[in-house]
């Protein structure tokens, strides 16, 4: 069977040493007709020219300043949609390739179910156990169940989904004409999930197929930023999601767990006797919380109203 061409996305922000290895890795790569684009999101440490050098074969975009994960994968989904990828694949790059045939079966699936919209592998940490890459869309329930760890997701079994790990996946161009980009309102944390939705509500199926793949650093992009930033951008992200599809009743709902839960989590830590490392966690975050959710909501609903 003839394979389509698939266009490699990868994005790097100051970090030269897992992008390299990343690309290193794709070398191995087996799949007859694929193109790697990577994009530089405005780094400062010199290592998208670095790349550039050490990569010529490699389609490099830069963008001017840091866009976040969204706004950085948007410049590339622009550019490989205008040279008629049929489909792209999206790879962090803290990731480095393991199993070399995975994307000829990724695309083979695709191809045999049409209406599949986005397609996630199975992925493994670098410690080399299975990294949970099956996620719900962040409603009450299951938030809850999140929370009370009732989610036991069966890695082994093939299975629609509502959202799949965003360290990489592979999506159908057509996909992204019909369902829009990332919303660069996220900047990063839960883009992918809100984006599958749309997805979903446009009509296409995504699908969790257990073949191994690649293994996953992970939180690399975030490592220089604050505890108490990721915890705020990851809640807040949440709430967003539920608003801008008009969820305002789960919205508010989930707004009150959190907040039940970050009070919990405040009283256990100043109850203990013990060093703290959790210094972010104090009452001043209740109100950053707010604040947070409060800017992201009147975004949220502003996009609705249109």
């Amino acid at each position: 069977m003839s394979l389509p061409k698939v266009a490699i996305l990868i994005l790097n922000w100051n970090n030269y040493p897992d992008s390299k290895r990343c690309l290193d890795s794709l070398i191995s790569l087996e799949y007859p007709d694929f193109s790697v684009v990577l994009v530089d999101n405005g780094s400062t440490d010199n290592s998208g020219i670095q790349l550039e050098k050490e990569f010529p074969e490699v389609i490099h975009l830069k963008t001017r300043n840091n866009l976040g994960f969204a706004g950085g994968n948007n410049v590339g989904i622009r550019y490989i949609l205008d040279q008629d990828f049929p489909y792209i694949l999206f790879l962090n790059n803290d990731t480095e390739l393991i199993q070399p045939s995975f994307l000829s079966e990724l695309i083979k699936e695709a191809e045999h179910e049409s209406n599949l919209g986005a397609i996630g592998p199975r992925i493994r940490s670098m410690d080399g156990t299975d990294e949970d890459s099956i996620f719900p869309f962040p409603t009450l329930g299951a938030t809850l169940k999140s929370t009370i760890g009732l989610y036991h997701n069966d890695l082994s079994q093939k299975q629609y989904v509502d959202s799949i790990c965003g360290c990489c996946f592979l999506v159908r161009s057509d996909v992204i004409k019909i369902a829009g980009n990332l919303d660069e309102n996220f900047f990063m944390y839960g883009e992918e999930t809100e984006w599958f939705y749309r997805i979903r509500k446009a009509g296409w199926k995504i699908v969790y197929l257990p073949v191994f793949s690649i293994n996953h650093k992970g939180a690399a992009s975030s490592k220089n930023i604050e505890d108490q930033k990721i915890y705020l951008m990851r809640r807040s992200n949440t709430i967003y999601s539920l608003v801008k599809h008009e969820l305002i009743f789960q919205a508010i709902m989930v707004y009150v767990l959190m907040n039940l839960l970050l009070v919990l989590r405040i009283v256990q830590i100043n109850l203990s006797r013990s060093n703290r490392p959790d210094k972010p966690y104090n009452l001043g975050m209740i109100s950053s919380f707010y604040h947070s959710v409060s800017t992201k909501w009147k975004i949220a609903k502003n996009i609705g109203s249109k």
